[in-house]
């Protein structure tokens, strides 16, 4: 049959002489520490990486609703009417198949397209922060976000794409 080590599986009643090898309470500390110091520099650091990601894809949709915008213009001598805030323009949805007016921008808010006579401007309309905004200025335009082609409210990014 089968035997087994008497130091493996001590009988009933009796000790095993052999000791487990074991991590120390410093050790497991020292570990611990260890991480925590790597998490501390690494989530600050990914944070950048994710807010940049964010930027550059709220930028690309953006540089495509212009140009869906003139590309419309172009074809029909005029720029489609306005609408309301969150609804894509159908006279660009043969332009737009990849931005959704529906669901909020990577950067917070709804997209808006404002044609009146005094502007035609690509609106992004409740939930923009600030340091958001400011980032899409510096970005595209001059870093003024209360002058140039791009201005915010404290609410609402307005990006204009013609304004006397």
């Amino acid at each position: 049959g089968l035997r087994f080590s008497p130091k493996l599986f001590p009988a009933k009643g009796r000790k095993s002489t052999a000791s487990a090898p074991a991590f120390t309470l410093v050790e497991i500390m020292i570990v611990v520490v260890i991480i925590g110091l790597l998490a501390a520099i690494a989530i600050p650091a990914f944070k950048r990486v994710q807010q940049k990601s964010r930027l550059s894809a709220f930028l690309n949709d953006l540089r495509v609703i212009e140009a869906a915008v003139n590309m419309y213009a172009q074809e029909y001598g005029s720029e489609p009417p306005d609408y309301n805030i969150g609804v894509k323009p159908t006279e660009l949805a043969p332009y737009l198949t990849k931005v959704d007016f529906t669901t909020p921008t990577q950067l917070g808010g709804l997209w808006d397209w404002d044609n009146t006579s005094t502007y035609r401007r690509i609106s992004v309309v409740n939930g923009m922060s600030a340091e958001s905004a400011l980032l899409v200025d510096k970005a595209i335009d001059d870093g003024d976000l209360t002058a140039g082609r791009v201005t915010y409210d404290g609410t609402n990014l307005r990006y204009y794409l013609w304004q006397p």
